[in-house]
């Protein structure tokens, strides 16, 4: 009988048993039970970390502050392609010179290459206020700083007095040629009409768009943003 309580019965045999006495069989059914493999669990994988989403990377403002609507991309890169735009003859009370310039598409805007390395432009009709230029301050005529803007070595700002009457003339004469909607020139590719010095200008470029025109000095990335609702310098 000692034995029987030492030895490990199988499953089959203690079945037998329970035939042979059923007065064991209560106390063998626990022990096949507890014979009987634990079901297996699936332990839970752990949860795979998760990938940052990468952080886009700031665009290079190329050390000037742009406004907004003004693509840094643009500015901050020398433009890939240009276009070529012909001359136009002033009005004889402008001394019917060669000038270089362009309108925009609508005719509201209008550029010229001027005196010094500098662009200018102006709007026919401007639904904004200019932004007070204080490199201007007490320059005489400054009240009719009404509608224009510029930028070449300088910088760039708010046309004064007598710079404004060139690209006045531009939207009322026909051969001005246009600059479409994409389109970028650069003012390097032209000779300016009355330049008081040989040495040579930063180039600035100007690009036309729906949303106005933009023009930026090259090398200094100080420009200027020109539309119907908006004027802007940097």
């Amino acid at each position: 009988m000692g034995n029987e309580m030492t030895r490990d019965w199988t499953n089959a045999e203690l079945a037998a048993r329970a035939v042979a006495d059923p007065t064991t069989a209560g106390a063998d059914l626990v022990a096949i039970a507890a014979a009987r493999p634990t079901a297996r669990t699936t332990a839970t994988p752990p949860a795979a970390p998760r990938t940052p989403r990468p952080t886009s990377t700031p665009t290079p403002t190329c050390g000037v502050t742009l406004p907004d609507g003004v693509s840094s991309a643009l500015v901050c890169s020398s433009p890939a392609a240009t276009v070529t735009l012909p001359g136009f003859t002033t009005p004889d009370y402008l001394g019917s010179e060669i000038w270089y310039g362009f309108k925009s598409p609508t005719g509201n805007l209008a550029c010229a290459w001027y005196d010094g390395g500098t662009v200018l432009c102006n709007a026919v009709v401007l639904e904004t206020s200019l932004p007070v230029d204080p490199r201007s301050a007490g320059v005489e005529g400054e009240i009719s700083c009404a509608r224009g803007l510029w930028v070449g070595d300088q910088g760039a700002g708010v046309m004064c007095a007598g710079d404004v009457r060139v690209v006045d003339v531009i939207p009322m004469t026909p051969t001005v040629p246009v600059l479409e909607y994409g389109q970028i020139a650069v003012s390097t590719d032209y000779p300016y009409p009355w330049t008081s010095s040989d040495a040579p200008h930063d180039p600035v470029a100007c690009q036309s768009s729906e949303n106005g025109v933009i023009c930026w000095n090259t090398q200094t990335h100080h420009g200027m943003k020109l539309s119907r609702q908006t004027a802007v310098y940097w």
